[in-house]
């Protein structure tokens, strides 16, 4: 009887494709970004935004259908090249909102010029003629498009959660457990083992690009009350994302934790390394646990670095803010000493699991060395 296709095969061929359309999508918003000017005219602002918003992400999903095909004949496979497809699109708004003033342009309600204000990070904007007040609006704008971005990931990452379980209840599951345990009887686990290194290399090289992307468009509230919430989603969805894709990659091995505990362990290491990042980073937990009203400025006497400049002046606060950039690397560091205690106890397992079988290959050699030496008593006698 033939055995179904594994189904994270198939789901392997959408990853790919997807992540290059997305580093592509990447690149496009960078090129975007320079050359990008709002009219700063509440006639235009909505309409003339809401083309860089729609149009690529309908190339996306074209260009997507075409590369992996529309599946016509076939429904169930037509359904995963659809959604699959729908993938990039959503990324693209996800890179829009995250940027904050391609949203901050079409609800910008007042005239003015598109310049640059170094005063805030800093971030273009409408300048207007007469006010300032305008400039907490912007600020505003800029909060409400990346938690709109975060809301969009979220999205993504339910779909990608909901499309994995139903994988696993209806495709052939089980099946797949089985075939790979027999393939993982017949070796010794190194091809499984060096898969995991591989893959996490890779993963954790487009995590370092990916926080540095965020780190350039992130904006911290400064508002006591969303704060940790709106930070904890930075931390929290791009790990639990790292976990799934590497389950994606390596394949699920439920029934192979007793035999190989290292790969399966290894699915938590990516999300590790992303918390790792941010802890090194320092802004988003000095983020969080800012607990004063202020405006996400660049201190330029720190380092430079960003930071939630009070609106009443507390000489106390920018040592706070130090202390938490400091307790932040700290808690990256004693993340780091988890990881490598864990490679070590696996390398010591590794060297003890050897010399183990070692003896016991000795042990068998000798038995079957006086096997033979007894066979040939018994035929010479």
């Amino acid at each position: 009887m033939e055995l179904p296709k594994p189904w994270f095969k198939l789901l392997k061929k959408h990853v790919v494709s997807n992540v290059g359309c997305i580093f592509i999508l990447l690149g496009l918003e960078k090129i975007v970004e320079m050359e990008y000017r709002c009219p700063c005219d509440p006639k235009w602002n909505s309409l003339f935004t809401s083309t860089f918003f729609i149009l690529p992400a309908v190339i996306a999903f074209m260009v997507m259908l075409k590369v992996q095909g529309p599946r016509c004949n076939n429904v169930c496979k037509g359904v995963l090249v659809y959604l699959s497809s729908l993938i990039p699109p959503l990324v693209w708004l996800v890179i829009l909102f995250f940027d904050g003033q391609y949203f901050a342009c079409a609800k910008s309600n007042w005239n003015g010029t598109f310049v640059i204000s170094k005063e805030d990070a800093p971030r273009k904007w409408c300048e207007p003629a007469e006010t300032v007040v305008e400039m907490d609006d912007h600020r505003k704008f800029l909060v409400q498009s990346q938690v709109i971005g975060l809301a969009l990931l979220l999205v993504i990452f339910g779909a990608l959660t909901i499309f994995l379980c139903v994988n696993w209840c209806y495709t052939g599951l089980q099946t797949m457990i089985i075939e790979q345990q027999k393939e993982v009887d017949k070796n010794d686990g190194k091809k499984d083992v060096k898969k995991a290194f591989v893959s996490h290399v890779v993963c954790s090289f487009i995590l370092l690009g990916l926080e540095k992307i965020v780190e350039m468009e992130y904006r911290c509230p400064c508002d006591p009350k969303w704060n940790s919430l709106f930070t904890s989603t930075f931390f929290i969805l791009p790990a639990i994302t790292a976990f799934v894709a590497m389950i994606i990659v390596q394949g699920p091995m439920c029934k192979q934790v007793s035999k190989r505990p290292f790969v399966c362990l290894s699915y938590l290491i990516p999300p590790l390394i992303w918390l790792i990042i941010l802890f090194f980073d320092g802004q988003y937990f000095a983020c969080a646990m800012s607990n004063w009203n202020g405006t996400f400025v660049i201190a330029n006497e720190d380092a430079p670095r960003k930071w939630c400049k009070p609106d009443e002046a507390v000489p106390t606060q920018m040592d706070d803010h130090r202390k938490f950039l400091v307790l932040s690397q700290v808690i990256g560091m004693a993340l780091l000493s988890v990881i490598c205690a864990a490679v070590i106890l696996s390398v010591c397992k590794d060297c003890c699991c050897e010399k183990c079988c070692e003896a016991v290959d000795e042990e068998e050699e000798e038995e079957e060395e006086k096997k033979k030496s007894d066979e040939e008593i018994e035929l010479n006698s």
